[in-house]
């Protein structure tokens, strides 16, 4: 169950990267160019991961503590970063 989580949350980085690439776009603020960046990490991360993956994958230990850490700072990060995109947004008016 886990895993399925996990690549759920993998599909909603990609998204929310190219989101968050589309806002640095219009704003040219760097804080949106460094959410994208860092939701498009974990994709890249675990691309790596299974293409590396010598046979010992089964336990994947770095899922039990790397993705609650992962959460936490991406959700903040977001929530924060597109808080500063709206008030930006407010002051361009």
């Amino acid at each position: 169950m886990l895993i399925l989580v996990y690549y759920l949350f993998l599909l909603i980085c990609a998204a929310m990267g190219v989101f968050f690439f589309a806002l640095y776009i219009h704003s040219k603020q760097g804080l949106q160019a460094l959410s994208a960046v860092m939701l498009l990490l974990p994709i890249a991360y675990e691309t790596w991961v299974l293409e590396n993956c010598t046979g010992e994958c089964n336990i994947r230990v770095d899922l039990i503590v790397l993705f609650p850490v992962e959460l936490l700072l991406l959700s903040t990060l977001s929530l924060y970063s597109l808080r500063r995109y709206k008030k930006y947004s407010a002051h361009k008016r």
